[in-house]
Order: C-alpha cells, then structure tokens, then sequence
C-alpha cells in the first residue's frame, strides 16, 4: 500500500500522465475540427503551379519561337489546376445546377488541355471542354476524397483564375498552392499520433522503472 502510495503520488508520474492527457485532448481536437470542417460537401478549386516555358535573358527571349502543333505561342505557361472534393460525401452531376459546367478562367488564351491525372483510378478525370480563355468542367462525379488536376498549355503573361461553379449546397473554396491530396490536417494528425506514441512509450517505460 505505501508503494502504491509512493507510485500515484509521485510528481514525476502526474507530470507523465498530463502530457499524456494534453496529447489526448489535442489529437481529439483535431480530428472533430477537420470532421466539421469538412461536413457535407466541398470542393476546393485553384491553381497549384505555373511554369513559364520560355526563360532567356533580355533580349534574346523576343528571338525565341515555341509552337505547339504549328501555332505559335508568344508566351507560353502551364498552368496546373486542381479541384479537389474534401467533403465526406461524393459530388453527382445532380450537384450541378441545370447541369451546367463548372468555368474556369485563368486569364489568358487557353491553347491545349495537355495532361490530367485523379486520385481515384476507379474514377479517372472528365476531360475539360475550352473556349478561348475559359475551361469547362462536368457536369460529372468527383467521388469523396478524389484529387483531380489538369496541366493546361496556356499564351499569355499574367495569370489569374475565376471560378464560376454552379454548385447546389457545396462548399466551394479556393484550394492553396501547397495543397495536395495530403492535406494539412493530414499531416497535423500524424504529428500528434507520433507525440502520443512517445508518450506512452515514455510513460510506460517511466513506470518500469518505478516497480
């Protein structure tokens, strides 16, 4: 009994067991801020990257011609653009209001649609329909938890994406460059499951040296 005594009232051994305790809350934490924040349905939509094709010192870059299938492109970029579907249920092409496309803008003269890639193999890409500087979208099924990304060749300077997505209740948010199918909550989760693993690693081996 006074063992037991000298085991729970031991500094050492609250001190253990409150950053356990602390790791607990804050795991919890955030997993029901990521379960709420990504209730019903959503789509985040936005440009991860652009690549300018044609890099020269002043000067010389206006003696420089790319063509892409014989046309010229003046200033050519890639421009890769992601939608990505982060709620808990799957977006239908009944979410699309009168089955009208998702249009998507970037600002300069859309010249081809070069690659596209999905998360899902079960669910591969809807190819995207252009018209001079807009890109056209569905209606189509992007399922729970799907990536989908697009390369775009496009001719112009500035880049700028606008968003016109006739959504019927989804969230529609602006998705980060540094955003991936690997989202930060993601991430902070495994930070926080690895914290509490050393915690009850370091609890227990603290008690084995108590007994």
């Amino acid at each position: 009994m006074h063992l037991a005594d000298e085991f729970y009232g031991s500094a050492n051994f609250w001190t253990a067991t409150g950053v356990l305790v602390a790791l607990l809350v804050g795991a919890a934490t955030v997993l029901i801020t990521h379960r709420v924040g990504t209730a019903g349905k959503r789509i985040d939509i936005g440009i991860r990257k652009v690549t300018a094709l044609v890099r020269a010192p002043a000067g010389v870059e206006a003696d420089l011609e790319l063509r892409h299938r014989g046309r010229v492109v003046a200033a050519p970029q890639i421009v890769e653009i992601a939608l990505s579907n982060r709620g808990r249920r799957d977006i239908t092409r009944n979410d699309f209001d009168n089955n009208s496309p998702i249009r998507l803008g970037v600002g300069a003269s859309v010249i081809a649609v070069l690659q596209s890639s999905s998360s899902s193999s079960h669910n591969p890409p809807q190819p995207l329909t252009t018209d001079d500087s807009t890109l056209r979208f569905g209606p189509a099924l992007i399922k729970r938890g799907q990536y989908i990304s697009y390369s775009v060749l496009v001719d112009g300077p500035e880049i700028a994406l606008t968003c016109d997505a006739p959504l019927v209740d989804v969230k529609i948010r602006e998705l980060r460059s540094a955003d991936s199918p690997h989202t930060r909550a993601f991430h902070a989760r495994q930070v926080l499951y690895m914290g509490l693993f050393v915690g009850i690693i370091s609890l227990v081996q603290w008690v084995g040296s108590q007994i």
